[in-house]
């Protein structure tokens, strides 16, 4: 009796598609977000969020007051005592209104109990916008369509 070949793909063949297509695809994936409407805002404003919630944890964690201060060029959140700042993208404006006494420097500031001064963090892309807003009794940190 005669073994005829067997059809199909090896290990091997399979594993190459696979590598070039996961390869292919970390390349283009960050492009197709620019593409939907509102993915990015969306993303950032996740990203400011989770700086606020970070900020007041090291107040509370530290036991000292922790600032966030925003600046416009280039658009950047730094997070007082910490690494780096966030940069944003130029797509994406950051407004902040704080409730900071006159002669201390515009920001918001965490207190070691968890309150906070206060504020809303306005981000807008184009026609949209999204709202950040910091409890100052609780320093709940909220993100709004």
């Amino acid at each position: 009796m005669k073994r005829g070949r067997q059809q199909g793909f090896t290990l091997l063949e399979i594993l190459v598609v696979l590598v070039i297509a996961g390869l292919a695809l970390s390349v283009v994936a960050p492009r197709l977000s620019g593409l939907i409407p509102g993915v990015e805002l969306r993303s950032e404003t996740g990203k400011v969020v989770a700086l606020l919630r970070y900020a007041q944890s090291q107040a509370m964690a530290q036991g000292r007051i922790v600032r966030v201060s925003l600046s416009q060029q280039p658009i950047e959140l730094r997070v007082s005592g910490t690494g780096p700042p966030h940069r944003w993208p130029q797509s994406i404006e950051l407004d902040l209104l704080a409730a900071t006494p006159e002669g201390i420097k515009k920001g918001i500031y965490f207190y070691p109990d968890g309150s906070a001064n206060g504020g809303i963090l306005t981000l807008s892309s184009g026609s949209q916008r999204r709202k950040v807003t910091i409890n100052w009794l609780t320093g709940r940190v909220q993100s709004h369509e």
